[in-house]
């Protein structure tokens, strides 16, 4: 967090981080709205002009959609689920599939709960609807998760194996630019993305 110059999104997350992972200590239940509440109040408390900026918002909407809106865009493939009782030997086609399924469904619910939480404050701040980003966070999503993760093995390898880090600064490097490209490849397809009047306030 510190090492993104406390970036509001990168401070949200840590502070929701921080605060769900340790209610355990205090005899809580982990909450996901409650830890988002608490960091929202704690930036806000440091930096009160948070609240009017862009990044702000977008950053806690988009979390607050995936807590509220992602069950209801995770499908059930009942055709693919296993029955726990049966126990004949699980066919190989549906042992590869599954896992690929889930994975998938798991991205497109996020991806779905995400773009709709924030298409209004889209369409009001750029005058844009953009339904191509439902596509887009699919390649997006696991490409910045590589880009976190190369990053990470760079920072900790730096101070045990410097030519380790080389490494995964390159790969790095290759994930940022494949991303880059999706998400270039996307902003071109046609009737991706439209301009639009901004909207009224009660929409």
């Amino acid at each position: 967090t510190i090492a993104t110059g406390l970036q509001v999104s990168a401070l949200r997350a840590c502070i929701m981080a921080l605060v769900f992972w340790s209610a355990l200590l205090w005899d809580r239940r982990p909450d996901g709205l409650s830890s988002l509440a608490l960091a929202a109040l704690l930036i806000l408390a440091a930096a009160p002009d948070q609240l009017a900026r862009l990044g702000f918002q977008l950053s806690f909407l988009a979390v607050l959609g995936l807590m509220l809106l992602y069950p209801f865009f995770c499908f059930r493939w009942p055709r693919l689920e296993r029955d726990p009782w049966d126990l004949r030997p699980t066919p190989a086609w549906q042992r590869g599939l599954l896992p690929a399924t889930r994975y998938l469904n798991g991205l497109f619910a996020a991806s779905a709960a995400a773009w709709l939480a924030t298409a209004p404050l889209t369409a009001a701040r750029f005058n844009l609807f953009s339904p191509v980003a439902l596509l887009a966070n699919l390649f997006v999503i696991p490409a910045a998760g590589l880009v976190m993760l190369t990053g990470l093995l760079s920072l900790l390898a730096g101070g045990v194996f410097p030519p380790a880090a080389e490494v995964f600064n390159h790969a790095n490097r290759v994930f940022i630019d494949l991303l880059l490209y999706g998400v270039d490849l996307a902003a071109g397809l046609p009737f991706g993305h439209w301009a639009l009047k901004t909207p009224p306030a009660w929409w």
